[in-house]
């Protein structure tokens, strides 16, 4: 994303088609070359909402690494969507990229008797919130995203009991997924993740359309493609809804 948005004003000054891998909900507005075919933020975030009412949550906090993406997705949308489901925001905490302890915010959020404390990270600051959430006594608090899923590994006793929202492609792989995460892993060594997925169903996306001589961000918008990831659906900002 802070590629993609240093990127923009440049594509836009020499009209240049851009596809941002990121997960800003608004960052094709009032961006006539920018489509992102990716997953959005805000699904994730109603994702978690309707979870936490499914669990009959009924207050509940935040505490995610500071970034406008996800200041917007929090304060913006994974408030208003409580709202929507009647459970009470109380409060958030921010850290940065480096911060090496999130114990003081976790107090204050503590402070607040939340049922929940959603998170955003990267991954790698996983370990240390929970670690430092299960000092406070509170670590079952946690709700994790999908940056949960490239965290560093960790003991069983650290994510034990511990939710979070992933896209559906990675919990229930589809046979088209299985055999690029097949080649994926032979050609590079590694297991495939979602950043690789979306890369390979943006450019094959981008290459459908490029053949037909389509290279307008009007040319991809109000349509549908099938990728690895599922049913894309491109809307009329430019901005892709993923299964």
């Amino acid at each position: 994303t802070i590629v993609s948005e240093a990127l923009k004003p440049l594509c836009e000054k020499d009209d240049v088609l851009q596809l941002a891998l990121s997960i800003d909900p608004e960052i094709t507005k009032n961006a006539p070359n920018l489509l992102r075919i990716y997953y959005g933020l805000e699904s994730e975030m109603k994702l978690m909402a309707d979870f936490i009412k499914s669990i009959n949550g009924k207050k509940v906090a935040a505490l995610y690494i500071d970034t406008p993406e996800d200041r917007l997705g929090i304060e913006k949308y994974f408030k208003s969507y409580l709202s929507e489901n009647g459970i009470e925001f109380v409060g958030s905490e921010t850290y940065s990229f480096m911060d090496k302890s999130v114990r003081n915010q976790l107090l204050k959020l503590k402070r607040l008797n939340p049922d929940f404390i959603m998170t955003i990270d990267f991954g790698y600051m996983y370990p240390i919130i929970l670690k430092e959430a299960e000092s406070l006594g509170i670590r079952e608090k946690i709700l994790g995203g999908l940056g949960m899923m490239t965290a560093p590994k960790m003991p069983p006793s650290l994510t034990s009991g511990i939710y979070f929202a992933a896209g559906g492609f990675v919990i229930s792989p589809t046979k088209e997924f299985i055999e690029f995460s097949d080649k994926y892993k032979q050609k590079f060594g590694k297991d495939i993740t979602f950043d690789g997925v979306y890369t390979y169903d943006t450019f094959n996306i981008l290459v459908n359309n490029l053949i037909q001589g389509k290279d307008k961000k009007s040319d991809f918008i109000n349509k549908s493609y099938k990728g690895i990831s599922g049913e894309i659906f491109i809307d009329e900002e430019g901005k892709a809804k993923v299964d």
